[in-house]
């Protein structure tokens, strides 16, 4: 639907777009497109028309299409979907929809939800337009519709009472044929990537009851439940630190990669490392949760749990003080075991004189880590050469500005997030526990509960001992709440959420233009055999999001389904993201070996070879119109 909405709302002068589905399961693939791919992608010669409708209208036109194929709910167990069940000759059953999904007409340009628990005609809250503007009831919209829609096909511009025979005072324009906007756009841009096309979101809610009564009719429909990739939650329990976020520490023992092709080897890595495992980050955290601690104390406010905690918090915190976001000797050392497995998995890489290249951010825990990397290589491989560097003119592509603003969530998914925070955490129960007036005490509940659970998370990170009493604040039930939220959180910031503006994904795409420039350099001049890179997870998560990697590019509005498919403890302390290039005396063909955490990572590619590996013209052909220079 990004697709065919983005074609309308490319035309100047458009507001809003209204169309249906015109095809349930054509795919492309990715790469060139040719004229019969333009019938695929657009199968009717539709035209475009431009019509001026109020507020109202819309509303009703809206309300008149979800009719149509959805019912109210009042529980999960039962239908969403309108369908109509047809019996076989051989006894069976095949469900399909009630009505035609050509007439399943959804909208972009503005931003709305569908409220599934509401009857006929009362579902629809339109919360403004998609820049921001107000959304009006009684204002004249452009809104773009199909010429097939402008017959009354549908009979959804009669139930906005609008007379399909009689609209010539509310023809705007009646534009050109839908396949010659979408050669023009080809032919002016190179490519297309629909999920950028569109603007505006709609979800249905309560994303409770929705969600599962969804995927049950779709379910019927195709044949075939949709199945998440992950069950985080069972994962998450049976490794309670995989709770900890991105404070999750990276892994060990890892096996060695599946082998290259024969007559490949490898010749070539480009490499992205976040630093190793710290201390909790933010400038005074420990000393602002043991502020809170004392004067809970000093005022009587601990209960017998609080006191208990209160003693052993008191007594880690010298360890800890004024150590905010330091990188630790764990830390380093992971490095160091990253770069033993780079050469023992990889020895051709180093053969002979084998030159580096590394940059790095201003952090000093990411400088330690860059220079941990380089002395192990140095130790292991004793005609190593290198150089290195960190500093601001890295941190434009490693750490663009944009990291660090504020998000410019729209109201609604702001409400959203704090509804699901507060469906998903019982804080004053929490608080409760430890003290007998928590709100004299914490002025901002999460806040204080995700600075302690950070404090809990990155305890394994530390050199020294700690207190076990501390692993006693959350229960396991409640870390695991506690990540949901900060995952949720973390996708809406970092993640391709249509709910929000991606711009940190977005922002990523100058170091995806890095790792592809030198590539290409490196590999014309031969001079550098190690391209290394050391940043942060805010580069990591938004980079590998915007490249689609193990699916991290997935595009969901509900935060219940969220945490199966997008997760950041796969960013732990000291992820690195990696690109092996192989060659062959044989072929011309450059082949890549994708690599996350040391383990085989997947592509949105056709592979060339068994063990994630990839051509590298594809690579370079599927993101390059990602990239940007700025």
């Amino acid at each position: 639907m990004d697709f065919y909405h983005g074609l309308a709302l490319s035309q100047e002068g458009v507001d809003i777009s209204l169309s249906g589905l015109l095809s349930i399961d054509g795919v492309i693939s990715s790469g060139a497109i040719y004229e019969d791919d333009i019938k695929r992608l657009y199968p009717f010669p539709n035209t475009l028309m431009v019509l001026k409708m109020t507020g109202e209208e819309i509303y009703k036109y809206l309300e008149a299409s979800y009719d149509a194929w959805i019912g109210t709910l009042s529980s999960a167990d039962e239908p969403l979907l309108l369908l109509k069940s047809l019996s076989k000759a051989d006894g069976s059953i095949k469900w399909n929809f009630k009505n035609s999904p050509a007439n399943f007409d959804s909208a972009a340009g503005i931003d709305y939800t569908v409220d599934v628990t509401r009857p006929s005609g009362s579902r629809i809250k339109i919360s403004g337009m998609a820049d921001g503007r107000p959304f009006l009831p009684d204002a004249v919209y452009h809104v773009a519709i199909t010429s097939y829609r402008a017959t009354g096909a549908g009979k959804l511009l009669q139930a906005a009472g609008i007379n399909p025979k009689n609209m010539e005072d509310r023809i705007v324009v009646c534009g050109k044929p839908f396949r010659d906007i979408l050669r023009e756009i080809l032919a002016s841009s190179g490519t297309i990537v629909p999920s950028r096309m569109s603007r505006g979101t709609w979800s249905f809610v309560p994303a409770d009851l929705c969600t599962p009564a969804l995927k049950a009719g779709l379910s019927l429909v195709f044949g075939t439940p949709i199945q998440a990739p992950y069950n985080t939650r069972e994962e998450i329990f049976s490794d309670i630190e995989k709770a900890g976020a991105v404070h999750y520490m990276y892994p060990e023992n890892l096996p060695r990669p599946t082998a290259a092709p024969k007559g490949y080897k490898p010749f070539y890595i480009s490499h992205l490392g976040r630093h190793g495992a710290r201390y909790a980050l933010g400038s005074t955290v420990y000393s602002d949760l043991m502020e809170i601690w004392e004067k809970a104390n000093e005022n009587s406010l601990l209960t017998p749990e609080g006191e208990r905690m209160f003693d052993a918090y008191k007594s880690f915190y010298p360890s800890v003080k004024k150590h905010e976001g330091q990188l630790t000797l764990k830390g380093q050392d992971q490095h160091r075991r990253i770069a033993r497995q780079m050469v023992r998995d990889y020895p051709d890489v180093f053969r002979g004189v084998t030159h580096a290249s590394a940059v790095a951010t201003v952090s000093h825990r990411v400088i330690v880590s860059m220079y941990s990397c380089l002395g192990e290589l140095e130790e292991l491989d004793k005609d190593f050469e290198w150089e290195a560097d960190y500093g601001y003119p890295y941190q434009d592509y490693l750490l663009p500005d944009i990291i660090d603003k504020p998000n410019a969530w729209p109201a609604s998914v702001e409400k959203k997030y704090n509804k699901f925070m507060a469906d998903r955490l019982d804080l004053s129960g929490i608080l409760g526990r430890w003290f007998t007036a928590p709100d004299s005490l914490v002025t901002n509940p999460y806040k204080f509960c995700y600075d302690l659970h950070t404090v809990v998370s990155t305890l394994d990170n530390l050199d020294t001992g700690y207190p076990s009493a501390l692993y006693g604040l959350f229960t396991p039930e409640e870390r695991y709440r506690l990540w949901e939220v900060f995952n949720y959180g973390g996708y809406l910031r970092l993640g391709m959420s249509p709910e929000v503006k991606n711009v940190r994904p977005e922002s990523m795409s100058v170091l995806l233009r890095d790792f592809i420039d030198k590539a290409e350099e490196d590999m014309a001049d031969g001079k550098v055999q190690l391209r290394l890179r050391f940043a942060h997870d805010s580069t990591l998560l938004p980079l590998l999001s915007l490249m689609d990697v193990n699916g991290m590019g997935v595009r969901m509005t509900d935060p219940y389904e969220l945490e199966n498919y997008w997760r950041s403890f796969d960013i732990p302390m000291a992820c690195n993201f990696q690109l092996v290039f192989f060659k062959s005396k044989k072929s011309p063909e450059i082949l890549v070996q994708v690599l996350l955490n040391g383990r085989e990572a997947t592509l949105p590619l056709q592979i060339a070879a068994p063990g994630s590996f990839y051509r590298w013209s594809d690579i370079v052909a599927k993101y390059t119109p990602l990239c940007s220079d700025k």
